[in-house]
């Protein structure tokens, strides 16, 4: 153990207590040399992923409620899968919500903004105007496109934070990667456009 250089936890208390958690019960430890206490870089990056914004959390709920009425009732579900047959689509079907995993909310998003005509077609069908509504909207249209597309960027900077025989600054230079990519992406929002009400 005297080799021992850094402990990373998840944060979870059980970890980082002070007194009965592991990293406290390591520090108080004589058997143990002076190390560094780091927080999982992906678990940080999971965590600031989280909505904050109530208008993005907002078209993540509906996009979420529409998909669950097409999935969650059998008959819509199939009438849905023969719409994407009929019209030939790249995708047979819908990828289920599931709020465990980090990638499942970014593969929604992908697959609803990828089947957005489609989904209008459907929800059309079964006069399902509370849905309908939301997608006739521009604004609604350009947040959901924005929140895909900032998901996509999370979820791919989540995959290449993981794997065996990753050393931290490999993993220090995908952050600061990606914090470039996050100013470039602030400034092109600070681009003034016409959206329509």
């Amino acid at each position: 153990m005297k080799k021992l250089v850094s402990v990373t936890t998840d944060g979870a208390p059980a970890m980082v207590g002070r007194r009965a958690g592991l990293i406290g019960l390591l520090m108080v430890d004589s058997d143990f040399p002076n190390f560094q206490a780091y927080h999982c870089i992906i678990h940080q990056q999971a965590l600031c992923s989280k909505l904050k914004d109530d208008a993005l959390q907002n078209v993540m709920n509906i996009a979420v409620k529409i998909v669950n009425f097409i999935r969650a009732h059998p008959l819509n579900h199939r009438q849905f899968k023969t719409l994407l047959e009929e019209y030939e689509c790249n995708y047979g079907d819908f990828v289920l919500h599931t709020d465990v995993r980090w990638l499942s909310k970014g593969k929604v998003l992908a697959r609803f903004w990828d089947l957005i005509q489609e989904v209008k077609i459907f929800l059309r069908l079964k006069n399902k105007e509370e849905f309908l509504k939301f997608q006739e909207m521009p604004v609604f249209i350009v947040r959901l496109a924005f929140l895909t597309d900032i998901t996509d960027h999370l979820n791919k900077l989540n995959l290449k934070l993981q794997g065996r025989y990753q050393i931290l600054p490999t993993l220090m230079t995908e952050i600061t990667v990606f914090e470039t990519k996050l100013d470039l992406f602030i400034s092109q929002l600070n681009i003034p456009i016409v959206i329509p009400e």
